[in-house]
């Protein structure tokens, strides 16, 4: 059999003698050198086949071809980068590239060229073959801990070029004919340009389903794989076995003989986590784990593993901590930058507009909209800046959060509330709240109790500030404000760590 690469061809194949194809006219010999034998894989934006060398082919060892249908100059020069990243990278668990794996070919009667790479193909067997070989009996402890070292190893080298797999699963885990282990399919090119041209898998993480993919996504897909080694139990296959069952997932309950004092389960857990923040920073937190994991085991295999202390990749109580602290210095700044510019820009509003359209009180309300949108602009931004710094990019947040104070500017200028200033805080609990809601309705737990929480952070923000006003005197009176509003942020920061993310978050326009 000979294969067709060309797209759009219908029917590629073809005859081990021909040249060219019997059905579009492309040219079968890719790059001059290479026939294709059979097409292995295929998703929305490219193909993987398998290949062979012509010359002296019976002793040529077969190729792996993959073929990008992309034509966007930014697509483009993502892959040419990561090709050339991939050059510098020398471990047996990834298959080397060299300067010439890298070529285009322009199928006939097309003016946009396909992207290929050339590559040798590693022997062995996927992990998910493995297991359908061993009938999916779960894997020995001590076997996953080693395997996963391994992984995790090879990840790292790929993360310090930058470079996202993006596809983890057992089938793209390969376990070599020396025993260990590779990864495979790593060029990741458009797997991050939208949702929709990405097919359910219980692999891929929530924010990558949204275009968001940071590092932790490829922890997500390895933590899957290897809880899936663990128990037997593959996601797509017994999904059930991966659902929250209380303070962990229900999987553990099906790993037969664990040691009732292994950390591996949390470790694992924890890479699983919905939320980026929850999961381990980086492969190096994970790999500190696993060498705690190995210097408190005992030197037989099969001996249970002693931990004197927890992986330091539950270091999450400190990520909590930090987002908390960095969410109440962003209300902070965000509403008190925003609202200095912005009663600025909103007393010149109202007085100019007042005066030109010779009606004072439009003018005015004029005025509070200016000052909503300058306040929540500013709120929004520093919000959306803590929430990408833990992982988390939230579509649509900055212009909600703006389009909250606006509505609340407005309103507080209609029903005079800023005539007196302590009642400010109130109105947007409500509005912010409700606005924020609308976004966040469909990605966590409960969320309409968002709208409370921001009720009831104004209101513990006016109390704060009416209490410290009366103590604080003269220029010292500003701090009741800051204090308010550290209370305000304090309430919504803590609610939020405590809303557990239940579906993806989408990414910031």
């Amino acid at each position: 059999m000979n294969l067709c690469i060309n797209n759009k061809c219908h029917k590629p194949q073809n005859s081990d003698n021909n040249t060219f194809c019997s059905n579009c006219g492309s040219e079968l010999l890719i790059a001059g050198k290479y026939r294709v034998l059979n097409q292995i894989s295929q998703d929305g934006y490219s193909r993987t086949y398998e290949a062979q060398e012509i010359a002296d082919s019976q002793s040529k060892p077969h190729k792996i071809l993959q073929v990008f249908s992309i034509t966007d100059s930014g697509e483009i020069e993502l892959l040419q980068k990561i090709v050339t990243a991939l050059q510098i990278i020398d471990h047996p668990g990834i298959t080397q590239i060299t300067t010439d794996s890298y070529f285009t070919y322009l199928p006939r009667n097309s003016t946009s060229p396909l992207h290929c790479l050339i590559i040798d193909k590693i022997s062995g067997i996927t992990l998910d073959e493995y297991m359908y070989k061993q009938d999916y009996h779960p894997v020995d402890e001590y076997l996953v801990l080693k395997w996963l070292k391994e992984s995790v190893n090879i990840l790292q080298l790929l993360h310090q070029q930058s470079i996202l797999h993006l596809r983890i699963n057992p089938q793209n885990i390969l376990l070599k004919d020396d025993g260990n282990l590779a990864l495979v399919d790593i060029i990741a090119v458009n797997r991050t340009k939208s949702s929709d041209g990405i097919a359910y898998s219980p692999y891929i993480p929530p924010e990558q389903f949204n275009n968001s993919p940071i590092p932790q996504s490829d922890l997500f897909a390895l933590g899957m794989t290897f809880a899936y080694l663990l128990t037997g139990k593959e996601a797509t296959k017994d999904p059930d076995a991966y659902q929250s069952d209380e303070t962990k997932l229900k999987w553990q309950s099906f790993v037969p003989n664990m040691n009732k004092v292994s950390q591996l389960p949390i470790l694992l857990d924890s890479m699983m986590a919905h939320a980026p923040i929850q999961r381990p920073q980086n492969c190096q937190v994970v790999l500190d784990s696993l060498d705690s994991f190995a210097k408190s085991q005992i030197s037989s295999p099969h001996a249970e593993t002693i931990i004197s202390q927890p992986p330091k990749s539950q270091n999450s109580k400190l990520v909590k901590l930090l987002f908390l602290i960095n969410w109440i210095l962003a209300t902070i700044t965000g509403v008190t930058l925003g609202g200095v510019i912005g009663l600025i820009a909103g007393w010149c509003v109202s007085f100019l507009l007042g005066a030109a359209i010779r009606n004072v009180s439009t003018g005015i309300i004029l005025g509070g909209v200016v000052f909503g949108l300058t306040t929540g602009l500013v709120t929004g931004i520093m919000q959306s800046w803590v929430f990408w710094q833990c992982g988390y990019k939230i579509k649509y947040w900055i212009l909600l959060t703006t389009l909250g104070f606006a509505i609340e500017g407005a309103l507080g200028i209609a029903i005079g509330n800023y005539n007196y200033g302590e009642k400010i805080m109130i109105v947007p609990g409500i509005v912010v709240g409700i606005s924020q809601f609308l976004l966040l309705k469909n990605h966590i737990n409960y969320s309409f109790l968002w709208i409370f929480i921001n009720i009831l952070g104004g209101g513990l923000a006016i109390l704060v500030h009416w209490q410290m006003r009366d103590i604080l005197i003269g220029k010292y009176q500003f701090f009741s404000y800051i204090l308010g509003l550290m209370a305000f942020g304090l309430v919504t920061g803590i609610s939020f760590i405590k809303l557990q993310i239940d579906k993806p978050l989408l990414e910031v326009s």
